[in-house]
């Protein structure tokens, strides 16, 4: 069985939702995990280019990506727990 991930719902939701029959229910936006997890990358790869280091080059972008979905993850959770 696959573990369902919480993505946080859409990060810029239509004010109707999803019962809104004017919002196409097969594609409501970026979730909000995927949101912040693309502005975690900015944030690693300028830091990298700051610092002098390559975080891409020298991690890979694999590592790269699986590192700023755990950031998005963690700011999924702060927000929930309203630590944030």
């Amino acid at each position: 069985m696959t573990k369902k991930i919480e993505d946080g719902g859409p990060v810029f939701p239509h004010p109707g939702g999803a019962n809104d029959v004017t919002v196409q229910t097969s594609h409501l936006g970026l979730s909000r995990r995927d949101w912040f997890a693309g502005q975690a990358l900015v944030g690693l790869m300028a830091h990298s280019f700051v610092d002098g280091s390559d975080f891409l080059h020298d991690t890979g972008p694999a590592a790269a990506a699986y590192q700023a979905y755990r950031m998005a993850d963690a700011m999924i959770a702060a927000s929930k727990t309203g630590e944030a």
